[in-house]
C-alpha cells in the first residue's frame, strides 16, 4: 500500500492537518465510519482522567496545602459538582458515564451477569446494549484510547486501542495479566508491544509499601507473603500495581499514538479509600490506636503520589483539554461509617457519598465555571468537545458552566448505530473466584454471600435490587415494584430485598403490605443497617398513619436494639414532636446530637428547643457551629443575633 503523501496533496490545495491511514490485520478491522454525521471540528485532543471516588473534602485540604499541585491545576478553570444515580455501583455509574444513559437502558447492572445455565461470571461489554463514547467516536471517524473502564472486557473494535478493566490484576487476580489473553485488548495484535508496562504484583517492592504502612519491614513481607485477598497489605499491592499499569500504557498511547481522546479510568482512588478511610486522620473513636498509627498515612501518599504520575502523564500531551470527573464521593469525614469495607458484611456502598466532581480546564473549558448537574450530563458535555452530536435518547445536557463549545445538530445514534452482539469470552472459574474474593475484601459483598442468578433472568438478584433502586429513582414505582418482587422470588432469605420492596410498596400506597415486608425483613436482618432499614420503615409507617404511639414505641424499641443508630433517634424526635411530648424531643435530639455532632439539622432544632427553654446559653454554640458548617442559613442567623443580644 503507498498513501498519497501530504504534499501531494498540498500541491493539489488540500490542507493537511493530519493524515491517518487504516491499516488492520484481519480481524482487526476498525469500524466502518458512519456518513453525513454533523461534525464540528476537535479544538484540541481530550484526556479525561476517570477517578473513582474523587471526594472534595479529602483532595481540597490536600490541594490548599500545596500537596496536590497536578490537580490543583486542574480544577482552576471549570469546576463543579454532579448528583449520581442511584444505587452508587461502579459498573452501572461508569456505564451511564459512558453511554449518556440510565442503568435499566444501557443492561449493566450488576458486578455479575448469567453465562449459562448456573453460572454467574463477573459483567462484561456483552451486556452493554447501546453504544458506548468509543463506539461514537470511532464512527465519527475519531481515535480513541480506553484504558480499564468497567465492563469493557471483552474488548470492542475502535478506531484506536481499548484496554479493558482485566489488564491488571487488581480484581480479577493474576490469571489476567496477560495482554495475549481473548478480549483483554483491541487489537491483539498490540500484545507484544503493551505488555512491558504490565506491572505484576511482584513489581511493587517492599520498601515502596513501607512508604505507605507504618509496619515493621519483617510484618509487610509476612503479610504480604499470604497472598490473602482480606488482608489490606495484600489490596494495597494490587492497588499500586493496577494503578501503574493503566497509567504507564496511557504514557505510551499517548506518546504513540496520539489519540483524539483518552479515557483513562482509575480504580485506586475508591479502592484506597475502602481499605485506609476509617484510619485516615482525625481518628475516630472506633479504631484502635495501634491501627491508626500503622495506617493513618496510607490514603495521603497514595494521592500524593497519584498527583505526581498524572502530572508526568500530562506532560506527553501538552494543549489537551483535560477532564477530570469521578462517578460518586466518598466519606471522609464525621460521616465515616463505623464498619469499615472489610469481608464480614457489604459495606462498601455505605462509604459513598452522593456527591460527584466534574472539572475541565485547557481549550474549550469556560473559565471561572462552576455549576451543578448530574452525571448523564458527561457524555453530551465530552460529545461537545469533541464535535460530535450528542444522541437524541440522552437525557442529559451539555454542561454549558464547563465549557465553550457550540452545539452541532443531535442525531439519534441508537439508530443509527445500533447495538451489535457482542461477542462472549468464557471466564475461567478461577478469575470468577478472584473476581469475588476481592470484592468480599473490598466490602462490595458480605462474608458468605456469592451471586446467583438462573440463566433464562439473563440477570442476578442483586441486578434486580440495583435495577429497582435505579427505578425508584425516577419516579418507576411500578417498575421497582417488580424488580424487587423477582429480587426477593430469587433469594428470599435476603433482608435487603424485602427492606427495598418495603420501601416501593409504601410509595406506591400499598401500606399494609409494606409493614408485612418489612417486619420479614427484621426477622431475616443478617446486620444493623438491615435492622435499622427495617425498625425506620415500620415506625414511619406507623406515624403516617396517624398511629402515633405505636410510631413512638416502635421506633423505641429499635433504639433499644441499636442505641447508636442517628436516624432512629432523629425520627423519634419528629413523632414524639407530633405527640407533644417536649421531653421526648429532647432527649431524642441530644442522643441524635451525640451521635452525629455536626449534623446541621440537628444542631438546628436541638438549638431552637433549648432557647425554648430558656437555656439560650447552650443554644447559641449549637447555632454557631451549624453556621459554620453551612453558612447559608439567613434563619439561624437570625436566632444567633437575637441569642446574643443582651436581653
Amino acid at each position: 500500500l503507498r498513501p498519497l503523501p501530504p504534499a501531494a496533496l498540498e500541491a493539489d490545495g488540500f490542507t493537511v492537518d493530519r493524515l491517518v491511514v487504516d491499516l488492520a490485520l484481519p480481524g482487526e478491522e476498525p469500524p466502518p465510519v458512519l456518513a453525513d454525521l454533523p461534525l464540528a471540528p476537535q479544538l484540541a485532543p481530550l484526556v479525561v482522567l476517570a477517578l473513582d471516588g474523587l471526594d472534595a473534602e479529602l483532595i481540597d485540604p490536600m490541594m490548599a496545602r500545596g500537596e496536590l499541585p497536578t490537580l490543583s491545576r486542574l480544577a482552576g478553570t471549570a469546576r463543579g459538582t454532579l448528583e449520581p444515580l442511584k444505587p452508587l455501583i461502579s459498573p452501572l455509574l461508569w456505564t451511564s458515564i459512558a453511554t449518556g444513559l440510565r442503568p435499566e437502558k444501557h443492561g449493566i447492572l450488576d458486578f455479575f451477569e448469567t453465562s449459562g445455565a448456573d453460572t454467574v461470571t463477573p459483567v462484561t461489554s456483552a451486556s452493554r446494549r447501546v453504544p458506548a463514547l468509543w463506539n461514537l467516536l470511532s464512527a465519527a471517524g475519531r481515535t480513541t484510547a480506553v484504558l480499564g473502564w468497567w465492563a469493557t472486557f471483552p474488548a470492542e473494535p475502535v478506531r484506536g486501542v481499548v484496554v479493558s478493566d482485566r489488564a491488571s490484576a487488581q480484581l480479577f487476580g493474576q490469571a489476567a495479566d496477560s495482554l495475549r489473553r481473548p478480549g483483554t485488548i483491541f487489537p491483539p495484535s498490540r500484545a507484544g508491544e503493551l505488555e512491558r508496562f504490565v506491572v505484576e504484583d511482584a513489581g511493587i517492592p517492599d520498601a515502596e509499601l513501607a512508604r505507605y504502612l507504618h509496619l515493621e519491614p519483617a510484618v509487610i513481607a509476612g503479610r504480604r507473603a499470604t497472598g490473602r485477598s482480606g488482608d489490606p497489605v495484600v489490596q494495597l499491592v494490587r492497588l499500586l500495581a493496577s494503578t501503574r499499569t493503566y497509567l504507564g500504557l496511557a504514557g505510551h498511547l499517548l506518546t504513540a499514538d496520539r489519540p483524539d481522546a483518552l479515557l483513562l479510568y482509575i480504580e485506586g482512588t475508591d479502592t484506597i479509600g475502602h481499605l485506609f478511610a476509617p484510619y485516615h486522620p482525625p481518628r475516630s473513636a472506633w479504631i484502635p490506636a495501634a491501627e491508626f498509627a500503622a495506617y493513618r498515612d496510607a490514603v495521603s501518599t497514595f494521592y500524593r503520589d497519584l498527583d505526581g504520575w498524572l502530572g508526568e502523564l500530562l506532560a506527553l500531551a501538552p494543549g489537551a483539554t483535560v477532564v477530570v470527573m469521578t462517578d460518586h464521593g466518598f466519606a471522609w469525614g464525621a460521616d465515616r461509617p463505623r464498619e469499615g469495607s472489610d469481608t464480614r458484611l457489604a459495606t462498601a456502598a455505605w462509604w459513598h457519598r452522593d456527591r460527584a466532581e466534574f472539572w475541565v480546564s485547557g481549550p474549550g473549558a469556560r473559565p471561572g465555571g462552576r455549576g451543578e448537574g448530574t452525571l448523564l450530563d458527561i457524555a453530551p458535555t465530552l460529545l461537545r468537545l469533541l464535535g460530535l452530536p450528542v444522541g437524541d435518547e440522552m437525557p442529559g445536557q451539555a454542561l454549558e458552566w464547563a465549557i465553550d463549545r457550540p452545539p452541532v445538530p443531535s442525531v439519534a445514534w441508537a439508530r443509527r448505530l445500533p447495538r451489535a452482539q457482542a461477542a462472549r469470552v468464557e471466564t475461567s472459574r478461577e478469575e470468577s473466584e478472584a473476581f469475588l474474593a476481592n470484592l468480599t475484601a473490598l466490602g462490595y459483598l458480605g462474608g458468605g454471600e456469592r451471586p446467583t442468578g438462573e440463566a433464562e433472568a439473563r440477570v442476578t438478584p442483586r441486578a434486580e435490587m440495583n435495577l429497582g433502586t435505579a427505578l425508584m429513582e425516577q419516579g418507576d414505582v411500578a417498575g421497582a415494584v417488580a424488580a424487587f418482587r423477582r429480587a426477593v422470588a430469587a433469594d428470599p432469605d435476603d433482608a435487603g430485598a424485602h427492606n427495598k420492596l418495603a420501601l416501593a410498596l409504601q410509595e406506591s400506597g400499598e401500606d399494609a403490605e409494606a409493614m408485612s415486608e418489612f417486619r420479614r425483613g427484621l426477622d431475616l436482618a443478617r446486620h444493623d443497617h438491615q435492622r435499622e432499614a427495617a425498625w425506620l420503615g415500620l415506625g414511619i409507617l406507623l406515624g403516617e398513619a396517624g398511629r402515633l404511639r405505636e410510631a413512638d414505641e416502635t421506633l423505641g424499641r429499635g433504639i433499644a436494639a441499636l442505641p447508636g443508630s442517628f436516624i432512629l433517634h432523629s425520627t423519634r424526635s419528629g413523632v414524639q414532636q407530633q405527640l407533644g411530648d417536649a421531653d421526648g424531643v429532647l432527649r431524642s435530639l441530644e442522643a441524635a446530637h451525640r451521635i452525629r455532632p455536626d449534623d446541621v439539622k440537628t444542631l438546628n432544632l436541638l438549638g431552637a428547643v433549648y432557647a425554648q427553654r430558656g437555656r439560650v446559653a447552650e443554644a447559641a454554640p449549637l447555632w454557631r457551629r451549624s453556621l459554620e458548617l453551612n453558612p447559608e442559613q439567613p434563619q439561624i442567623r437570625q436566632f444567633l443575633a437575637m441569642a446574643q443580644a443582651p436581653q
